[in-house]
């Protein structure tokens, strides 16, 4: 008996992978599977356990100036930081004399 199973494809190698092998929950699978949203997988997306951010940026500035289609990257990217698992450093704001304007600068 053959059992069938839920297979994604990495938007980058185009290397196809089982949900279940690479431990993506079927929720995640779903959402993945919506047309508009990209899949890397581990060895696209970084080097080994470590996730690039340069290349998640990089990917969301290839598709400047269409803010539409920078708003979807940013969600397939938003969507691959929740399944690798990646914390994000937290940003401290600064505010008055220590912003620095461009106007200022010059």
């Amino acid at each position: 008996m053959q059992m069938e199973q839920e297979c994604i494809q990495c938007d980058g190698s185009e290397c196809w992978m089982h949900q279940h092998c690479i431990g993506l929950s079927m929720s995640q699978y779903v959402k993945f599977s919506e047309p508009h949203l990209q899949f890397f997988c581990r060895c696209y997306i970084g080097n080994g356990d470590v996730f690039n951010c340069l290349s998640s940026l990089s990917r969301i500035a290839a598709h400047a100036p269409d803010l539409n289609k920078m708003t979807d990257q940013a969600k397939s990217e938003l969507n691959l930081l929740h399944f690798y698992n990646v914390t994000l450093p937290h940003v401290q704001y600064v505010e008055g004399e220590f912003v620095i304007s461009p106007q200022t600068v010059g």
